[in-house]
Parts: structure tokens; C-alpha cells; sequence
């Protein structure tokens, strides 16, 4: 979905079977907006596995002037890097250089997420789907800030999360179709 920065892949095209990643880029001043750049989820077989914290039970509240007061709204709740200060709200703190690579093997979306956070001058995050022998997802992150005690280039890599793994894993939860 590129007008929203949004990637869904599946492991088998048009099949809940195996593994299925979704991962949004886009900016925070989208209309439901969770301050939420960068989160990514992974089901295997339908199940969710690697998941949002979930939705809040909306009132008046959620749409005033105190939104992002509701923990279920701000960064620190969301699977998105944290490099010391949250995520702002608005359009202008999104995704930069967003790209997306669809090959027959593999499904990546790699953005910048540095816009969303203030002071922070680089941080590039990448999910990717492997299909293969052993299907994964990954998410890889290389950070360069300006200053806030942050190592300058410091990669970090989450462990992959393999298909077969989660499997045995999984909290039995319903499946999405």
C-alpha cells in the first residue's frame, strides 16, 4: 500500500499458511494515529505471534488535545526503535526514504524512521520476509544520532523469527483470515 507505507507478505501469495508480516512506515498524523512509525507484526498460520499491544477502548478523550496521553497511543507501547525520546505527533514526523522490495524470495520494507523522533539524525529500520527452506522475518535497525547517547552507527539486529520456532512457540489465540 504506498500511499500509506504499508506492506503486507505473505510466505505463500493469497495464503494464511506459513508466515505473514505487516510493517507500516507513513507519518504520525495519519487519522487514528498511534504515534506508531516503524511497528511491525508477524503471524504464522493466521496466528499473531509478534503483535501491537492492541487497541484502546476509545472515548472522548482519545481524539481531544490529551490523545497521546493514553499509553496505547504513544511510541514507548509500540514495537518501533526507541532511541530516548518518543515519537512526536503530526505529519511532519514520519518515515523518510521509504523503500519496499518484492521479489519472489523475499519481502523488505526499509525507512528511515529518524523524522518521527526528534534529535535524532538517522535510523534505519528494514523488515523483511525470506522465503525459503527455513521462511523468516527480521527486522534490522543502524542507528546514527546527534548525541543523545546513543552509539554513532551502532547496529542492532533482532533475532530472526522463524517460521518453524514460532510455531511451536505460539500462544493459541484465533487466527486471522
Amino acid at each position: 500500500l504506498p500511499r500509506v507505507q504499508v506492506l503486507v507478505a505473505r510466505e505463500t501469495a493469497g495464503s494464511p499458511r506459513g508466515l505473514t508480516v505487516a510493517v507500516k512506515a507513513g507519518h504520525n498524523g495519519e487519522r487514528h494515529n498511534h504515534l506508531d512509525v516503524g511497528s511491525y507484526w508477524v503471524a504464522v498460520e493466521g496466528v499473531p505471534v509478534v503483535a501491537d499491544v492492541g487497541q484502546p477502548t476509545y472515548t472522548a478523550a482519545s481524539f481531544g488535545p490529551d490523545r497521546y496521553r493514553a499509553w496505547p497511543l504513544r511510541s514507548e507501547w509500540h514495537n518501533v526503535p526507541e532511541p530516548g525520546v518518543p515519537q512526536e505527533p503530526g505529519e511532519a514526523f514520519g518515515a523518510r526514504d521509504v523503500r519496499v522490495e518484492l521479489t519472489a524470495s523475499e519481502a523488505v520494507l526499509s525507512a528511515d524512521l529518524a523524522g518521527a523522533y526528534p534529535g535524532v539524525a538517522r535510523w534505519i529500520r528494514s523488515v523483511r520476509l525470506v522465503r525459503d527452506a527455513r521462511p523468516q522475518v527480521s527486522a534490522d535497525t543502524l542507528v546514527r544520532t546527534s548525541g543523545r547517547g546513543m552509539d554513532r552507527g551502532a547496529a542492532r539486529r533482532q533475532r530472526p523469527h522463524r517460521r518453524d520456532d514460532l510455531r511451536r512457540n505460539r500462544q493459541r489465540t484465533p487466527a486471522i483470515k
